[in-house]
């Protein structure tokens, strides 16, 4: 739903904005543990260090991030499009309106990650895992999501009118991903299990083959 989407992205786009400082310092694999529009745009960082890193507007496109560690990362509009980030771990990581269109996902972790707004359109991720993450506002259209992990995730919204959203399915393919225990949350971030009928309905696909 547009006007809640909106107010998660504006409040976590605060609040990563708030914390990253004038001047970066560097952190201990030799990235920048804070910084405004930095460019790692093609650049092989494969198993490199991005942990608890403050980035605003950083351009990964076509790295390559292969068993690259980025748990804790506080990222807002940061671009990832066509990067390689297979067995990349973003666990618990807080990524604000960030762009994984058609980057290779297979075997990432998310796990416990917040993900608001985020574009995953056409990506490769196959075995994703995503248990527990925040997905309201999440573009997951023609993606590859096959036996991807979505347990227990916030993939739609409630307004106080009734209006349900939820991340865009349609065209991906989601046969043995598990969206079992997904739930609605509502304005005061108040969240209920979501049943099948509605997340097929909202989320713009049949979810076929997916567990429910």
């Amino acid at each position: 739903m547009i006007r809640i989407t909106t107010a998660y992205l504006a409040i976590a786009a605060i609040t990563i904005v708030a914390a990253v400082p004038p001047a970066a310092r560097g952190a201990s694999s030799g990235v920048p543990s804070s910084c405004l529009g930095c460019s790692f745009s093609g650049r092989d960082l494969r198993g490199s260090d991005f942990s608890g890193t403050n980035y605003v507007g950083a351009n990964f496109s076509g790295a390559n991030l292969r068993g690259a560690k980025l748990s804790g990362a506080k990222m807002v509009g940061a671009n990832f499009r066509n990067a390689d980030a297979t067995s990349a771990d973003f666990g618990k990581a807080k990524l604000v309106g960030v762009n994984f269109q058609s980057a290779t996902l297979t075997g990432a972790s998310f796990d416990a990650a917040s993900l608001v707004g985020a574009n995953f359109k056409g990506v490769k991720a196959q075995k994703l895992q995503m248990p527990g993450a925040d997905l309201i506002g999440v573009n997951f259209s023609g993606a590859d999501l096959r036996d991807a992990n979505l347990r227990d995730t916030k993939l739609c919204t409630r307004d106080d009118s009734g209006r349900i959203d939820c991340a865009d399915f349609s065209n991906a393919d989601v046969r043995g991903a598990d969206l079992r225990g997904a739930m609605i949350c509502g304005n005061n971030d108040t969240c209920s299990p979501v049943d099948a009928a509605t997340l097929r309905d909202r989320g713009h696909s049949a979810l076929s083959g997916a567990r429910l």
